[in-house]
């Protein structure tokens, strides 16, 4: 007759309390987690800090494998719409060439508090409190010259910062640009209202805030290949930067400041007010982007006059390149960067220019030799290496073509919350 063995209560007793204790430590470290990895490199820098930011609490991520490299400061959308949270998943290529500086702004993302002053949530608050970081940022790296990211509402912010101070930054990067509010949401009416059907909307439907975020998921024009916010959702949920209260504050943030948001510093669109850039001017813009469409980043592009000025599009990517191909967005950056030499890298004897850039190592410059370029179906594209075209506000017109693959994403089912991500 076979022998029963019961276990051994100790033993089961010890493994439930070890279980217990890596239970209770996940949770722990999901709850509360608020740090960011080590970069194991001598000249590294990686750091999570907060300053004092006219009166208020904000937060900084700073990372990079040489301190010695350029800064990339990123100016998040929204607004009240933090990048930070999203940092871990698409910049870790991007720290072998730049310090990435990411800045949770005003009432958003960690910087967010239940007593910030929905007065002080204005366009003119912000830049000066841009201005606030800037500062801080070239008093802890005087050597490096610093790039100039706005994403969506930050390009809003980024173009103004960049149009009042061309001698604080070596370039100026719209990713997703705004360009004309008013005219965004024509372009979005004439393109969402005719699907309505297709996605189980009467065909009047009106076209609230709500059901028209909810669209431009489903159509893929926020991300490309996805139909909600949950790729952003669950990627910022496993930041080691955002604790769990951090990543709900994401939520309390971004609506708190798209509703108190005060446009306070120019009269009409971005478009008609900031066009005149004393440093070279990019746009990136991912080819299904309709949140910031790309027709209208286009003339603004056009009617933008710079020192030097291109003009990149991503395709398979629509409102958030750096995270659907930031291997794509890392190439672009890269080209911009290897135009703006430092004083390091300059020849002896060249006379270095702090508010602009030699001109012959302008991207889109005529004296530049990026390739000819030749409108074909489908797009512009990129041939070899021979003679610039003729000169037309010394622009460029760049397609950077993606494959499926490395950074392709398979759709995810779902909605987004109700809050605003632009």
């Amino acid at each position: 007759m076979p022998t029963i063995r019961m276990p051994n209560p100790k033993r089961a007793r010890s493994m439930g309390l070890a279980l217990l204790l890596v239970v209770t430590g996940a949770v722990a470290y999901f709850l509360f987690k608020s740090w960011t990895p080590p970069i194991f490199s001598g000249n590294a820098v990686a750091e999570l800090t907060s300053i004092d930011v006219n009166e208020d609490r904000q937060f900084l991520l700073i990372r990079g494998r040489d301190r010695g490299n350029p800064l990339l400061l990123f100016l998040h959308g929204g607004p009240g719409m933090p990048a930070m949270y999203l940092a871990h998943a698409f910049q870790r290529e991007w720290e072998d060439h730049f310090v990435v500086v990411h800045w949770d702004q005003r009432a958003s993302g960690k910087s967010y508090q239940k007593e910030s002053d929905p007065d002080r949530i204005r366009t003119s608050q912000l830049i000066a409190d841009a201005e606030a970081v800037v500062e801080y940022l070239r008093g802890r790296f005087p050597e490096q010259p610093i790039y100039l990211l706005g994403h969506s509402h930050g390009s809003y912010l980024g173009a103004l910062l960049a149009s009042r101070h061309p001698d604080w930054f070596a370039a100026y990067v719209g990713v997703g640009q705004v360009a004309d509010e008013a005219r965004t949401r024509d372009l979005q009416d004439a393109y969402l209202r005719p699907l309505l059907p297709d996605y189980g909307h009467a065909p009047d439907a009106e076209l609230t805030e709500g059901l028209r975020e909810e669209l431009l998921f489903r159509t893929g024009s926020e991300l490309h290949g996805e139909t909600s916010f949950a790729p952003l959702l669950i990627t910022g949920l496993l930041a080691p930067e955002y604790s769990f209260f951090d990543a709900m504050k994401v939520a309390q943030g971004s609506s708190f400041s798209s509703t108190h948001m005060k446009r306070d510093l120019i009269d009409g669109p971005l478009m008609s007010s900031a066009r005149t850039f004393e440093l070279p001017v990019y746009f990136i813009m991912g080819a299904r982007d309709m949140v910031t469409p790309v027709a209208l980043a286009r003339q603004y592009f056009d009617s933008i006059e710079a020192p030097g000025k291109a003009f990149y599009l991503i395709e398979q990517a629509a409102h958030f390149p750096f995270f659907e191909q930031p291997g794509r967005v890392l190439e672009i950056l890269e080209r911009i960067a290897s135009a703006h030499p430092t004083d390091a890298e300059r020849p002896r004897g060249a006379q270095a220019d702090s508010r602009t850039p030699s001109r012959a190592r302008v991207p889109g410059h005529p004296d530049a030799r990026h390739g000819q370029l030749r409108r074909a179906a489908g797009g512009l594209h990129q041939l070899p290496n021979r003679h610039r075209p003729p000169r037309r506000a010394q622009s460029a017109y760049l397609v950077q073509r993606s494959t499926a693959g490395g950074n392709a994403k398979q759709p995810v089912a779902g909605r987004r919350s109700g809050f605003s991500l632009h």
